[in-house]
């Protein structure tokens, strides 16, 4: 099933984004906690496309493209900005990145995804959350 929104770049349309991907998920039988899960890690992609990429314009639209079955879903999060190279992420772990004042929202999808990748530059972050047969009766 996929579902697709656009919406400006301006950070009042986080939260509005975020309810409505989790609720689609939760509508489909996706478990409340992982849907949440999915939910953080888009808000922290949202947001760095509206801040880095966008530079909060809300004239320029950014597109969440959630595409899932039963076993995971895959997030692909546009922005028209110019981009970064992910090979220039600050490694958090070390004293540098410990101490750098951003870096922190892709730690945070990282750690709520399974997969998280950097495309077309930087400009598409793809983010993939697998869980057992959603929506099944599981035995106890």
């Amino acid at each position: 099933m996929d579902h697709e929104i656009a919406i400006p770049a301006s950070l009042d349309s986080v939260s509005l984004a975020r309810h409505e991907v989790i609720t689609f998920l939760e509508d489909l039988g996706y478990p409340p906690e992982s849907a949440f899960e999915v939910g953080m890690a888009l808000a922290e992609a949202l947001t760095n496309a509206i801040v880095h990429g966008c530079h909060c314009d809300p004239r320029l639209r950014i597109t969440i493209h959630v595409s899932c079955d039963r076993s995971r879903v895959c997030l692909v999060v546009r922005d028209p900005g110019q981009g970064f190279n992910p090979a220039q992420l600050r490694d958090r772990a070390s004293a540098e990145g410990f101490l750098s004042r951003s870096g922190r929202g892709i730690q945070m999808m990282r750690s709520y995804m399974d997969h998280v990748a950097f495309e077309r530059g930087g400009r598409e972050v793809h983010m993939t959350k697998s869980w057992p047969m959603c929506g099944e009766a599981q035995s106890a």
